[in-house]
């Protein structure tokens, strides 16, 4: 059950970035005038999975270390 949490966390954190306003005001203003907002949204929502994923991934092993480490000591 604690191993699923931080994996809930990242899932519920994909979830809640649907809108990813964090662009930079020049590429938000070429876009909004060509109308492609939603592709650079899109964009960078592709970028930012496999990142995720990534510090997801490290997150549980160093969880399944120190786990294992804890009962090793016990």
């Amino acid at each position: 059950m604690r191993r699923a949490i931080p994996i809930l966390l990242v899932l519920l954190a994909g979830l809640f970035a649907v809108e990813a306003a964090a662009q930079c005001s020049q590429c938000y203003t070429a876009a909004a005038q060509s109308g492609a907002t939603k592709s650079i949204n899109l964009g960078i929502l592709v970028l930012l999975t496999p990142s995720l994923l990534l510090f997801g991934g490290v997150f549980f092993l160093a969880s399944r270390r120190r786990d294992d480490r804890n009962e090793s000591l016990d």
